[in-house]
């Protein structure tokens, strides 16, 4: 079917404009290739930068290379960046119908995820020394937080709530902001190991 179309780009730095559903442009240093009919975008081990305008994929994948998302409108599956590589937001949201995945993460605006299950496997800051509020919205799906939260540039405010659902929120390390912790599970809230720090700094 179109949604299961797979598109994989070159490894190469590129650029993916998704304008229409399953459709849109990608461009690196050579050439544009605008596609149709495609709804599993690959990314390649370069750096690769997403740019939802309207109508939508069903997935987006990319495993490796400091990637960037910015969302403006349109309908996202699902994100699994959960690779070696980072993802950088640069919109104030970020909304898929399914879960998102992510290995490192930085915020570079105050930003919301909204998706049916979250986890940052790696680390989650603020792309500057200027802190940046990320709130993790996860519906009825699980929420899991792997690595340290604020430790490099500070959040401002960070908020997991899942509370939607009955799915818990697990957390194996420390969250640090200059402002607040808000923490809203429907399930268990499992503090693995780390700890909580409101207002640090």
């Amino acid at each position: 079917s179109t949604a299961a179309n797979s598109l994989t780009g070159s490894n190469a730095v590129s650029t993916w404009s998704v304008t229409g559903t399953n459709s849109g442009t990608v461009t690196d240093a050579t050439a544009t290739l605008t596609f149709t009919n495609f709804g599993a975008l690959i990314g390649g081990s370069a750096a690769d930068t997403y740019n939802f305008t309207s109508g939508g994929v069903t997935s987006v994948t990319d495993a490796a290379g400091n990637n960037v998302i910015n969302y403006t409108a349109g309908t996202i599956g699902s994100i699994n960046m959960a690779g070696t590589g980072s993802a950088r937001i640069d919109s104030a949201t970020v909304v898929t119908t399914g879960s998102q995945t992510y290995n490192n993460l930085t915020a570079n605006i105050n930003t919301v995820l909204t998706g049916v299950g979250i986890a940052i496997n790696g680390t989650a800051n603020s792309e500057s020394a200027t802190a940046r509020s990320l709130s993790l919205q996860a519906g009825t799906g699980t929420l899991t937080l792997g690595g340290v939260i604020g430790a490099v540039n500070p959040i401002l405010n960070f908020t997991a709530n899942n509370s939607a659902g009955t799915n818990g929120i697990t957390i194996s390390n420390n969250i640090t902001t200059t402002g607040t912790i808000t923490l809203a599970a429907g399930g268990n809230l499992s503090l693995a190991s780390g700890s909580l720090s409101a207002n640090a700094g």
